[in-house]
C-alpha cells in the first residue's frame, strides 16, 4: 500500500508555472499561421503561462520568426531606422501569446543549425557585439514600448543567445562558432547595455539555455562552461547583470533533474547570485510515441518534481503538434488529438489555478504528488511512475470530503469502458467520500482527485 499524505494546514507557497512550454504550437510557417482553432482551443485549456520562444518555426526560425538575424536580416543596415527591422511574422507570435495571456520569454539571438557541420549561417559571433545590442534594443523598444507600430507588452524576460555551451570545440558547436570566452564577452556588453537602457523597468536580462549540464561527467562541458561563466559575470572587472538562468534537462527522470537543479542553485548562491532566478528552459520526455501511456506518468512525474524543487519556472518542449513524446497525435492526421500528456498538464492547470501548494508527501518513491489549494478547494495530483499496479491510500489533514471528483488518466480499455469514457482519453468520475480513500492506480497511471 502506498500512502500519500494531504496536510491542508501546511501552505507551501505559490503553484508555480511548472507546465509552461518551450517553442510555439507548431514548426512550420503554415502551421503556425493557420493553425486551426480547435488546437489553439485545446493550448487554451493547458492554461500555458509562459513560453520560452526558443525555436519557433523549426530550423531557422523558418527564415520569419524571433531569431535576431530574422528581425533584423541585414547586419549592415542602420539599426536606428525602423526600415531595416522585420517584425511581421514574430508580431504574429506575440499577438497569439496575448491573445491566449501567455507570457513570453524573449530569446534576443538565433536558433541552433543542426547541419552546421555542412554549412552554418547565423552562429558565428555577431561581428559587432555593441551593434548587436543596439539591434536588441530596438526589438525590445518595438515590443514593449511600442516602436515602430509596436506592442506595449511588458515582456520581462530577455534572453541573451542560446546554447553557446553546446560543444567544447568550436568546429562541433552547432550553436555557437566562438569561444567560450567570447560568449562571455558577448555576453558582457549585450547585458549591460540592455540593462542601461532600460534601468528601472523590471525587465530581466539573463541566458544562456545551457545545453546538457550532467553531473555523473567529470569532464562535462556545459558544467565547466556554467562555473567559469557565474564567476566571470560576478568578478569585479567584468561585472554584468545575470537576473535568470535557462538551461536544458538532458534526461526524463524526475530525481536526476532535481539534483541538477539543485547543483544550479547551490552553484549560483556560491557566487552571490541568490537572485538570479533557476529556469529549467526545456524539458521532455523520451517517449517516442505521445499515444503511449508512459508519456503520462513521465509528464506527471515531473510537473510534480519540478514544483517541489528549486527552479521558478519550467518549460516543456513537447507543445508543439506531432511532437515525440508530445501532448498530441503523432501523424499529420492526428496532429490535433489530444495524447495523454496533454490532460495530465490540463490536470495541473487546474492545481495551478488554485493558487497555493499545500503538503502532499509520498511514502513511495514511485509515487508522486502534488496538491493545490484555494480558501473553498484541495486538489491533488497523484502520478504512479512505474510499470506495476500501485493500490494507494489518501491520508488527509483538514481537507474537505463531502463530495469530490477523479480525473483517471490511464491506457484505454475501450472493451470495458462506456461510449462516454470512450470520447477522451479523461475519464472523468464523482466520487462520495464517506470513508477512507482508497484505489488501485494501473501501470503509469495519472489522477487528478479534486475536494469539495
Amino acid at each position: 500500500m502506498s500512502i500519500v499524505t494531504i496536510n491542508n494546514n501546511k501552505v507551501l507557497g505559490r503553484i508555480k508555472p511548472v507546465h509552461s512550454a518551450m517553442g510555439f504550437i507548431s514548426t512550420s510557417v503554415r502551421g503556425e499561421i493557420r493553425w486551426n482553432k480547435n488546437v489553439l482551443s485545446h493550448i487554451d485549456q493547458i492554461g500555458m503561462p509562459y513560453v520560452r520562444l526558443n525555436g519557433v518555426g523549426g530550423r531557422y526560425g523558418s527564415n520569419v520568426f524571433v531569431d535576431v538575424t530574422n528581425i533584423f536580416r541585414n547586419f549592415d543596415a542602420d539599426e536606428f531606422l525602423e526600415e531595416s527591422y522585420d517584425f511581421a511574422f514574430t508580431d504574429w507570435v506575440i499577438w497569439e501569446c496575448q491573445l491566449r495571456g501567455v507570457k513570453p520569454i524573449f530569446r534576443l539571438g538565433v536558433g541552433k543549425e543542426p547541419d552546421h557541420w555542412l554549412k552554418y549561417y547565423n552562429i558565428d559571433p555577431p561581428k559587432d557585439y555593441a551593434k548587436f545590442a543596439r539591434i536588441c534594443e530596438h526589438i525590445i523598444l518595438h515590443y514593449n514600448i511600442g516602436w515602430h507600430n509596436g506592442f506595449k507588452a511588458g515582456i520581462k524576460y530577455w534572453e541573451i543567445w542560446d546554447g553557446p555551451d553546446n560543444a567544447k570545440a568550436v568546429k562541433d558547436n552547432a550553436c555557437w562558432k566562438g569561444t567560450k570566452e567570447e560568449y562571455f564577452e558577448f555576453y558582457r556588453v549585450i547585458a549591460n547595455y540592455l540593462s542601461e537602457c532600460f534601468a528601472g523597468k523590471g525587465w530581466k536580462f539573463g541566458g544562456y539555455g545551457a545545453t546538457g549540464i550532467d553531473l555523473e561527467d567529470k569532464d562535462n562541458y556545459s558544467k565547466e562552461f556554467f562555473e567559469d561563466f557565474v564567476k566571470y559575470v560576478t568578478a569585479e572587472e567584468t561585472k554584468a547583470p545575470f537576473d535568470f538562468f535557462t538551461w536544458n534537462a538532458i534526461t526524463e527522470c524526475p530525481e536526476t533533474n532535481v539534483k541538477v537543479a539543485n547543483y544550479i542553485r547551490e552553484t549560483l548562491d556560491n557566487v552571490g547570485l541568490t537572485e538570479c532566478e533557476n529556469i529549467c528552459g526545456c524539458w521532455k520526455t523520451n517517449v517516442v510515441d505521445p499515444s503511449n501511456i508512459k508519456c503520462a506518468s513521465v509528464i506527471g512525474a515531473n510537473l510534480a518534481s519540478w514544483q517541489n524543487s528549486c527552479v521558478s519556472k519550467a518549460m516543456f518542449s513537447g507543445i508543439a503538434a506531432g511532437s515525440k513524446g508530445g501532448l498530441f497525435g503523432p501523424t499529420v492526421s492526428a496532429a490535433g488529438v489530444p495524447s495523454y500528456g496533454y490532460y495530465v498538464m490540463q490536470a495541473f492547470n487546474k492545481l495551478y489555478k488554485l493558487g497555493f501548494q499545500v503538503e502532499a508527501v509520498s511514502d513511495d518513491a514511485d509515487v508522486y504528488a502534488v496538491a493545490g489549494a484555494d480558501v473553498n478547494k484541495v486538489s491533488v495530483l497523484v502520478t504512479n511512475y512505474s510499470d506495476e499496479e500501485k493500490e494507494v491510500a489518501l491520508s488527509t489533514i483538514d481537507v474537505p470530503k463531502n463530495k469530490g471528483t477523479a480525473t483517471i488518466i490511464k491506457e484505454l480499455d475501450l472493451e470495458n469502458m462506456t461510449a462516454e469514457e470512450r470520447r477522451s482519453i479523461a475519464i472523468i468520475r464523482s466520487m462520495w467520500i464517506d470513508g477512507p480513500i482508497r484505489f488501485k492506480m494501473s501501470p503509469n497511471e495519472v489522477r487528478l482527485i479534486e475536494f469539495e
